[in-house]
């Protein structure tokens, strides 16, 4: 496999990563509105940590598809090569 090759690789496996977080981020969402559904105290003290999950989810989200879809940035900057060694 050449270097090219090999940084797209890890660029999807990082995108496939962050869906897989996605994905556990989703539950714990809907685990705590759930949670919430029973007791409206509890939706009152943990609306924080429910707006923190939804942002993080989407930040997975956003990530994952990036890095699968097209990722040429990251590609560009993990493929780059010095300008020069000095001895």
């Amino acid at each position: 496999m050449t270097k090219k090759e090999v940084i797209w690789l890890l660029i999807r496996l990082a995108g496939v990563y962050f869906l897989w977080q996605c994905v556990a981020s989703l539950f714990g969402v809907l685990s705590t509105l759930t949670i919430s559904q029973a007791s409206l105290d509890f939706l009152a003290r943990s609306s924080g940590l429910l707006l923190t999950s939804a942002l993080l989810m989407l930040v997975y989200l956003a990530l994952g598809l990036y890095l699968l879809t097209n990722g040429e940035l990251l590609f560009f900057w993990l493929n780059r090569e010095p300008d020069s060694y000095e001895d």
